[in-house]
């Protein structure tokens, strides 16, 4: 039997005054834990951000990009312009690779292929749901229906057998999964948990920033529009875990990708920062700690925040964080594990000298770096390690 290896984050990172995750009613996200409110940040939030990060960094291939939508017909059909010129033959033909691989209902879909009306305007294809998939796929996907259309008399059959053979899918195709009720034969199984973040500190109160618009070419009152938005500033908590074994299966076995993959995805969670209301706060930080485990679980070490932190007279907020998170995570290693090497291998960064100094005292097998990228390679050289026995 193969031993399990997790790739776990454990973060945090502190926001000043922002609202980076927004419920339906506009407001900052809330949930009470420890029996009081904290601010928190979701789970699709956090990943969107992640993928967002990783797709468009400048070295990015399409290894490492997915795309999700709804307009996955319209897509193929942009795609086959060059070999088909009429508008009305090149939508129905994207519309039956589409019934072909992800299952639709060909008569469904070609209703939604885009159709010109006698005014030349066209309609959008949608799916009922979205779709996620990649460049790297589509392409893979129009050769093979190509070839294999020629001379198949079951080309949904021989499709999904080619590509259980190729697994022609990205590094974050891989992680992210992808259900579809239409055709279960294509799906792929998610290998990631992403935990919202949660705030350690309280909230107390509910604050609203008080913004206006003005007129410039006003000759009365300059005010225009007037309105709110709420806000508070947290330290979070995040904690993203990754099944390595389930993303080599889904990969086919490329080590390969799965190096460079979890390299990039390291690095993209630097800077994946929600978007939420950007442009008004400016909260666009970088964590104060993270900690990269490697082991053969996924705990979530969330409730070293049962109680909220508070700064204290000597030690900022963040600097209480630090502690009661690497004091938890000790405490944690001797009540639940026979020996620091089940525990797993931790890489811990921090530009706090306070941090890294009570890292290195705790009971538990672990490198420190003041450097994130240096702490990047040592998880990945240890993680390549892992995979090479």
């Amino acid at each position: 039997m193969k031993k399990s290896i997790f790739v776990s984050v454990h973060m945090l990172r502190s926001y000043p005054f922002s609202r980076p995750n927004a419920g339906d009613d506009g407001e900052q996200k809330t949930a009470y834990f420890g029996g009081c409110l904290r601010s928190k940040i979701s789970a699709q939030s956090i990943w969107r951000a992640t993928c967002d990060e990783m797709s468009s960094h400048p070295d990015a291939t399409e290894e490492f990009k997915q795309i999700r939508t709804k307009y996955v017909v319209d897509y193929i059909s942009g795609k086959l312009a060059n070999e088909i010129a009429d508008e009305k033959s090149r939508n129905k033909k994207a519309a039956d690779i589409v019934a072909a691989f992800f299952g639709e209902n060909k008569n469904v879909a070609a209703e939604k292929a885009k159709k010109t009306d006698d005014d030349g305007d066209t309609s959008d294809a949608k799916s009922d749901s979205l779709i996620l998939t990649s460049e790297k796929e589509i392409a893979w996907l129009l050769e093979n229906y190509a070839n294999l259309s020629k001379d198949t008399k079951d080309i949904k059959k021989d499709l999904k057998k080619k590509w259980e053979a190729d697994r022609p899918i990205s590094f974050l195709q891989a992680i992210s999964g992808r259900m579809l009720t239409s055709n279960t034969d294509v799906e792929i199984r998610g290998t990631k948990q992403i935990a919202s973040a949660m705030g350690v500190n309280k909230i107390e109160g509910e604050t609203q920033d008080f913004f206006t618009a003005c007129d410039d070419l006003s000759e009365g009152a300059t005010t225009q529009h007037m309105g709110y938005t709420s806000f508070n500033a947290s330290i979070y908590y995040y904690h993203n875990s990754f099944s390595v074994n389930e993303t080599l299966d889904n990969l086919a076995g490329r080590k390969d990708i799965i190096i460079n993959g979890f390299r990039r995805l390291l690095i993209a969670t630097l800077n994946a920062n929600p978007k939420g209301k950007m442009a008004s706060f400016g909260n666009n930080t970088k964590p104060n700690l993270v900690m990269v485990r490697i082991s053969d679980n996924s705990d979530n070490f969330v409730n070293a925040f049962l109680n909220p932190v508070k700064g204290g007279d000597n030690e900022s907020q963040m600097e209480v964080a630090e502690k009661v998170l690497l004091e938890y995570i000790g405490k944690y290693a001797s009540a639940y594990y026979t020996s620091v090497d089940d525990f797993g291998k931790f890489f811990i960064f921090s530009f706090d000298d306070m941090a890294l100094e009570l890292a290195g005292k705790i009971d538990v097998n672990r490198n420190t770096y003041n450097n994130y990228y240096k702490m990047v390679d040592g998880a990945v050289d240890f993680l390549e390690s892992q995979l090479s026995e």
